[in-house]
């Protein structure tokens, strides 16, 4: 944090605030005058300040582009809502005999306005700007995420640091600041209260002073410096583009006549947007060429063609989509590893090679999924679960724990008895129909006189018909909990069809569909329990041996 980045933020406020001013106070006097109208401005001023202050500084950046002058019009609107209420009020409070008495002695509408109710009104005037000075000095630190300074970035960076003393610093400024501020409005505010009036030289000559000030600050603000020798940088969010512009800013300044300007961190996309167009606002920025191909370019590496580096391919994209430029690579490679403590590694034995292969291993598990050139990712495994990757979940830190094998097995029975008993009571006719037609399907595979136990489409079909038992209901909250054991049934019909005999598990599906459908729903649940009770063995079995091999 430096005194320049606090000067900064004190000149957004500033600026806003008188711009603020000088809308907020006619638009309140309007809508005293004339009520129909004042209605329509209070709502408005309502729903700009109903918008997110970042929200509404991204809306105005897309026209007016990153800069102070968009967080000074932004700040200028957010603060317009006390402003405009609390003129229109203050009038509105003015004692009707006190207007009658200025109407008795001869004012006309506008003299009593400006001589009577304004000046009664100054106080509830006053209490709006101080409120919209003080909002402005808080809301002010959005300001470096659209490239306008102040104090935000050393917020941001801050938090992502965890650096307390860093967000305690900046804070006991901003409170440092609206004391200051809130002080000297009401020093002001004094002032035009008080009986002791200055000279009329004096008061035209310091409202004309101020006036004057006030015009040329938000003219300094608002209109672009002259940047003929400078080149513009935003700063990014992470610590090696800092650091790349802090080596570009030396190389460029030392081989050149040219000066670096560095300014506030911007989002990359906000900082890529500063950087197109016929009139760009910044003239470079560090960036990888993945990340220019996905989220500058809406593109993939998939639409890279085949024998085309990234780096070509998204130079001539670029180039051709936005009229931009590619320098030469700088040989920062932004690739990804895994850090552990060397103790660790030593212990494991842990070497690049190693890691390698046990991303590749965890990736066949199905529990990461690579992408070339782009990122490793942690994949929903059970989309893509398979036996082995049951043994992986089961059999973590060493041997099987039956206790955890006993609790699938108990879990898959209680899913299976409910739906039993719900379709007993509740049968659906289509569900049925589905689900005779994949048994008669399995039926024809298992009683095939060269059938086999471990037929894919024997298994495929298992899977079928548990899925078709275990995600459809008509009970809205049953069907959730069902479908969160969907997963289940993938994993668990690998270890039906080659544990079990499939003609007994066709039989058995048979006589327990029949017995629901024909009104027996009881005498199917005891069939399908006592077959279960025989097999849970087969199952545990089975389970527990996955670890062991």
């Amino acid at each position: 944090m430096t005194l320049s980045m606090v000067w900064s933020h004190l000149l957004i406020v500033l600026s806003a605030l008188v711009i603020a001013v000088a809308a907020g106070v006619p638009l309140g006097l309007l809508s005293y005058l004339c009520p129909r109208l004042g209605k329509v401005i209070l709502r408005v001023v309502d729903l700009i300040q109903t918008t997110p202050a970042l929200a509404l500084l991204g809306i105005i950046m897309v026209f007016m582009g990153a800069g102070k002058p968009t967080v000074i019009v932004g700040l200028a609107l957010y603060s317009l809502l006390p402003i405009v209420r609390n003129t229109c009020l203050g009038l509105s409070q003015v004692p009707d005999y006190l207007k009658e008495a200025g109407t008795g002695m001869g004012m006309s509408r506008t003299y009593r306005l400006f001589r009577v109710e304004v000046p009664l009104a100054i106080p509830m005037l006053f209490t709006g700007i101080r409120i919209a000075a003080v909002n402005a000095i808080g809301t002010a630190v959005f300001a470096s995420f659209v490239g306008g300074g102040g104090l935000g970035g050393v917020f941001y960076t801050g938090i992502r640091q965890q650096n307390m003393g860093l967000i305690l610093g900046a804070t006991a400024v901003l409170m440092l600041m609206a004391l200051v501020l809130d002080t000297l409005m009401s020093y002001v505010e004094h002032r035009f209260n008080s009986h002791k009036k200055l000279p009329g030289w004096a008061r035209w000559g310091g409202g004309i002073a101020l006036c004057i000030a006030s015009v040329a600050l938000v003219v300094y603000m608002l209109i672009p410096a002259n940047m003929d020798g400078t080149l513009v940088l935003y700063d990014g969010d992470y610590s090696e583009v800092k650091v790349m512009h802090s080596m570009i800013k030396q190389l460029v300044e030392d081989k050149t006549d040219l000066t670096v300007e560095i300014k506030d961190q911007m989002s990359q996309v906000n900082n890529f947007n500063a950087l197109r167009g016929p009139d760009p606002d910044c003239d470079l920025m560090f960036s990888y060429d993945g990340t220019v191909l996905t989220t500058f370019l809406g593109m993939d590496t998939t639409d890279i063609p085949e024998g085309m580096s990234l780096y070509d391919f998204v130079n001539q994209e670029v180039s051709r989509q936005e009229g931009l430029h590619m320098l030469g690579k700088v040989g920062l490679n932004n690739t990804y590893a895994i850090g552990v403590p060397e103790a660790l590694a030593e212990q494991y034995g842990l070497r690049k090679t190693n890691v390698h292969l046990g991303l590749q291993e965890l990736e066949r598990l199905g529990f990461l999924t690579v992408v070339p050139r782009h990122a490793t990712y942690v994949a929903h495994y059970w989309e893509r679960a398979n036996l082995e990757t049951l043994a992986a979940i089961m059999t973590h830190g060493g041997k099987p724990k039956p206790e955890l094998v006993d609790a699938f097995l108990e879990l898959r029975e209680m899913v299976a008895l409910g739906w039993f008993r719900w379709t007993g009571r509740n049968p659906k006719t289509e569900q049925m129909r589905h689900l005779y037609g994949l048994l008669e399907r399995m039926e024809a595979i298992a009683y095939a006189p060269d059938g086999e136990k471990d037929n894919p489409e024997f298994l495929d079909l298992v899977n079928q018909f548990l899925v078709c038992m275990f995600a459809e209901s008509d009970n809205m909250i049953f069907r959730v909990l069902l479908r969160s054991s969907r997963e289940l049934a993938h994993v668990t019909y690998y270890i039906v069809a080659y544990t079990l005999d499939t003609q007994e598990l066709c039989k058995t599906y048979r006589t327990v569909l029949d017995g629901l459908t024909s009104g027996h729903a009881s005498e199917a649940i005891d069939y399908w329990c006592g077959w279960s009770d025989r097999v849970t063995v087969q199952y545990r079995e089975a389970l527990l041996q996955l670890g062991s091999e």
